[in-house]
C-alpha cells in the first residue's frame, strides 16, 4: 500500500510540472498554424528531429545513465563519483561533437548551424542535468524547470514567431533549455558535485556497460519514429512533412501523460525489481495503466477534432483525419515504453536495445514500401505495423525477466470505448465530437472518481504548501 502512495504522489509531482506546462505548448498550435506555412514547419521539425539522432552516439547516453546509477546511489561520495565521472563522459562527447560539426558547416554552408549547435549542447545539457535532480531526488525542482521552459517557450514563439517564422520556433527551444541548464546548476549547487580526482576508470566503464547499449537502442527508437518522416519528404516533399508533423502533435499529448507516469514509474520499478511480488505488482500497475491510455485516447479524440474546427487554420486541415490513427500507434507506443522500465529496473538494457531495432527495421521497411504507394497514409500505416510489432515483440522479450500478467478481457470495453470514438471524429462534425465529449467525460468521471479526487486533495495540499 506504501508503495502505491509513493508512485502516487510522485506521478503527481511530475504532473504539476509536465502536463500543465505540456499544455500551454498545445495551445501554440494555432499560433504555428497562422504564421508558418507547411513547409516552414516541416522544415522545423526536420531539424529538430535529426538531434536524437546524432545525440545518443556523442554522450553515449550518459543524460539517461546518470538516473539509474544515482538511484542506488549510497551516500554523497557516491553520488558525487557518479556525478563527476558521467558529467566527464558528457564533456568529451559534446567536445567530439563540436570538432565534427564545424567542418561540416563549413563545407555544407547550413543556414541555421548558430541556431543548431546552441539547440544541440543546451538541449543535453538540460537534459542531463534534469536527471541529476530527479536522481538526487529534487522531484519539485525537476519539474518547475519543465514549467520555466515552456513559459519561456511560450513567450519567445508569440513574441518572434511573426517576424523570424521558423528561426523564431528554434530559438524559443534553444532559451528554454538555457533556463532549464541556469536553474539546474543553481538548485543542484551543482560544482560541489564536480571533483575531477574522483575520476575513475572503472567507474566510468561500469557507466558505459550500461550507456552503450542504449545508443543504438536509442537510435532504433529515431529510426521508428522518425526516419519516416525523411523517407517521406524524400517521397512528397517538405509540405507533406508539415502537415504530419503538425497532426503529430496532437497525439503527443498522449505521450505526455505516458512520460509523466514513467517517471514515476521508472523510480518504483527500480526500488520494486528486488520484491518477492513484483511480477503481480508489475502487472496491476501495467493493466491500470493501459486501460486508462485507450480511455484517455477516446476523450481526447472528439476535444481535438473541435479544436481543429474552431482554432487551426484551414490549411493544416488536410491533416485532421490523421490524428485518430497516429493515437493507435501512440498507444502501443506507450504500453511498449511501460513495459520498457523493467530493463532499466533490471539493468538489462540488451533487451531493449533488440526489440528497439526490430521495430525499428520493420518502420523503414514499411515506410520504404507504403509511402510511395500510399503518401502520407504510407506514413500512418507504417507507424501502427511498426508499433504494434514493437509490442508483441518487447511483451515476448520481458516475460523472460519478469513473468507478467496480461487480462485481456479486461480491455474489451476501453477498446470498445476508443473505436466509437474514432467512428464519431472521423464521420461527424463538432457537435456531434461535443456531445461525445461529454458522454466520455462523465465515463471517465465515473470510473476514475476516486483517483481524481484524490489527485485534486494531493494538489490543494502541495499548493497550500502543508507537504
Amino acid at each position: 500500500m506504501e508503495r502505491n502512495k509513493r508512485l502516487f504522489k510522485t506521478t503527481i509531482i511530475y504532473f504539476i510540472g509536465t502536463f500543465g506546462s505540456k499544455l500551454l505548448v498545445f495551445f501554440l498550435m494555432p499560433l504555428y498554424s497562422a504564421y508558418l506555412s507547411t513547409e516552414q514547419f516541416g522544415t522545423v521539425n526536420l531539424i529538430t528531429n535529426i538531434v536524437p539522432l546524432i545525440g545518443p552516439v556523442f554522450t553515449l547516453q550518459v543524460t539517461e545513465t546518470i538516473f539509474r546509477f544515482l538511484c542506488t546511489s549510497k551516500d554523497e561520495d557516491e553520488k558525487k563519483k557518479y556525478i563527476t565521472n558521467s558529467f566527464i563522459i558528457f564533456l568529451i562527447g559534446i567536445t567530439v561533437f563540436i570538432l565534427f560539426y564545424i567542418p561540416i558547416c563549413i563545407i555544407t554552408k547550413f543556414q541555421y548551424a548558430y541556431l543548431f549547435i546552441l539547440y544541440f549542447i543546451f538541449n543535453y545539457l538540460a537534459t542531463y542535468l534534469q536527471q541529476v535532480l530527479r536522481g538526487v531526488r529534487k522531484n519539485v525542482d525537476y519539474t518547475i524547470t519543465g514549467v520555466l521552459s515552456t513559459l519561456i517557450q511560450l513567450i519567445i514563439n508569440i513574441v518572434f514567431i511573426k517576424y523570424i517564422h521558423e528561426r523564431g520556433m528554434i530559438l524559443a527551444i534553444v532559451v528554454g533549455s538555457v533556463t532549464i541548464t541556469i536553474y539546474a546548476l543553481i538548485r543542484l549547487k551543482f560544482f560541489k558535485y564536480i571533483n575531477f580526482k574522483l575520476f575513475s576508470k572503472n567507474m566510468i566503464k561500469e557507466m558505459l556497460k550500461y550507456s552503450i547499449p542504449l545508443v543504438p537502442n536509442q537510435i532504433s527508437w529515431w529510426l521508428n519514429g522518425t526516419a519516416g518522416i525523411y523517407i517521406l519528404e524524400y517521397f512528397c516533399g517538405t509540405a507533406s512533412t508539415g502537415l504530419v508533423s503538425f497532426a503529430n502533435k496532437f497525439p503527443t499529448l498522449l505521450m505526455t501523460v505516458n512520460s509523466i507516469f514513467l517517471m514515476a514509474w521508472t523510480e518504483s520499478s527500480i526500488y520494486e525489481y528486488s520484491s518477492e511480488d513484483k511480477a503481480e505488482y508489475y502487472s496491476k500497475n501495467l493493466e491500470n495503466f493501459s486501460k486508462f491510455l485507450i480511455l484517455f485516447s477516446a476523450i481526447l479524440l472528439p476535444a481535438i477534432k473541435v479544436y481543429y474546427e474552431l482554432f487551426i487554420d484551414a490549411k493544416y486541415h488536410d491533416s485532421i483525419i490523421l490524428v485518430p490513427f497516429m493515437f493507435i500507434s501512440m498507444i502501443f507506443n506507450a504500453i511498449s515504453s511501460f513495459m520498457g522500465t523493467i530493463y532499466t529496473a533490471s539493468m538489462k538494457t540488451k533487451g531493449a536495445f533488440y526489440t528497439t531495432v526490430v521495430a525499428a527495421i520493420v518502420n523503414v521497411i514499411c515506410s520504404v514500401v507504403l509511402i510511395p504507394i500510399f503518401k502520407i497514409w504510407g506514413y500512418v500505416f507504417a507507424n501502427i505495423i511498426s508499433y504494434v510489432v514493437f509490442y508483441l515483440i518487447r511483451k515476448r522479450s520481458i516475460d523472460k525477466i519478469v513473468k507478467l500478467k496480461y487480462h485481456y478481457k479486461l480491455y474489451i470495453i476501453p477498446v470498445i470505448i476508443f473505436i466509437i470514438s474514432l467512428i464519431i471524429y472521423c464521420k461527424t462534425n463538432a457537435i456531434y465530437n461535443i456531445i461525445s465529449l461529454i458522454i466520455q467525460a462523465f465515463i471517465m468521471l465515473s470510473i476514475y472518481k476516486e483517483i481524481i479526487l484524490k489527485m485534486f486533495i494531493e494538489l490543494k495540499e502541495r499548493i497550500g504548501g502543508k507537504v
